[in-house]
């Protein structure tokens, strides 16, 4: 059985929409790829044995001089259990110099993060200043900056140091307007990280406009821009979108609500999964959002779709209620990879 993963598809479909063009990147050898395993292990003792703080920093470094993106990377995501004081200037150093853009911007994220309120001044210069460079992920390329991962970060900052606030939000509102072609939907990204700074609702305008336009397309792009607000409540004209016309617009709108995780909205997610005339993408986004609404009393509806005429439907059902309860049904798949209760 194959089940559909429409999540995978919706985050490949993210990174490749936020990029102004990509293409097929040649794939590593055997022995490469075992380099680079025996590399990344030997690194990562020698981080384990370092002592916390400057020793540490200075076994990352050595390992940013690999010159695979894929050793690299590995040290980035190692770096986040520096001290937040090395955390300042590691992920300082990688946003200066890092040759790869995607790097950078886990860098610039991994400061919002963990870094210090000192992080201000480099994320707002990566925020309004990062090169537009190569990025490279398993056999896809594709040119992109730190830019919007720098602003969201800024936005992590301030939640993080509520004395930063002010400062923050004077530099996001002090960024230049984007390209009017913009691939990584930097001007969308300043309202978004702005409105998490501020709550200021009327940032929010441009997003409800497109919800309401005439076109398909911008409506999808207006649901895929929720996702970015960190919202608490889904506002009705979000939950709306599960009735639209156009199965994209349908399909993204049962995601966000998921994501938004306000439990008001399972009676229209309910509805959406147990619809046999649905598509079977949307059917599957709906029953993924209910299972991580971590509300117990969705369990029996959930138990009720194991009986779906859908393979898919059934599959997705025991994983959401895996998740919801910790009971696996027998539709469950085998070798899932599905968190247990609790995690998120």
């Amino acid at each position: 059985m194959r089940l559909i993963d429409t999540t995978s598809r919706a985050a490949t479909f993210l990174i490749l929409w936020a990029a102004a063009s990509w293409a097929i990147a040649k794939p590593q050898s055997a022995e490469e790829g075992q380099r680079q395993a025996a590399v990344v292990a030997d690194f990562q003792q020698q981080f384990a044995a370092a002592r916390p703080g400057p020793e540490q920093r200075k076994v990352l470094q050595r390992w940013m001089k690999d010159p695979s993106v894929e050793v690299r990377a590995k040290g980035v995501a190692t770096a986040a259990r520096l001290p937040a004081a090395e955390a300042d200037l590691f992920f300082g150093d990688v946003l200066a110099n890092e040759e790869d853009s995607g790097l950078r911007g886990e860098a610039a994220s991994l400061l919002g993060t963990h870094g210090t309120e000192k992080s201000l001044a480099p994320l707002a210069h990566a925020a309004a200043n990062d090169k537009t460079s190569d990025c490279v992920r398993g056999c896809i390329a594709f040119r992109t900056s730190a830019r919007r991962q720098a602003t969201f970060a800024l936005a992590d900052l301030a939640a993080r140091f509520p004395a930063l606030k002010p400062a923050v939000e004077k530099e996001l509102r002090n960024l230049k307007p984007a390209e009017p072609q913009d691939g990584e939907q930097l001007a969308d990204v300043r309202l978004q990280a702005l409105y998490q700074v501020t709550q200021d609702t009327a940032l929010l305008k441009p997003f409800y406009d497109r919800l309401a336009s005439s076109d398909a397309k911008t409506r999808e792009s207006g649901v895929v821009a929720f996702r970015f607000l960190r919202l608490k409540e889904a506002p009705a004209e979000l939950v709306a979108t599960l009735k639209d016309e156009t199965e994209g617009v349908r399909l993204w709108g049962a995601l966000v609500l998921g994501e938004i995780r306000d439990a008001k909205t399972a009676p229209q997610l309910l509805e959406v999964a147990a619809d046999t005339r649905e598509s079977l993408g949307v059917r599957c986004n709906a029953i993924l959002s209910i299972g991580g609404m971590k509300v117990a009393t969705l369990a029996d509806p959930l138990r009720k779709l194991l009986d779906d005429e859908q393979v898919a439907i059934q599959a997705q059902a025991a994983i959401a209620l895996y998740r919801l309860t910790g009971e696996k049904a027998k539709q469950f798949p085998a070798g899932y990879p599905a968190e247990p209760p609790g995690c998120e």
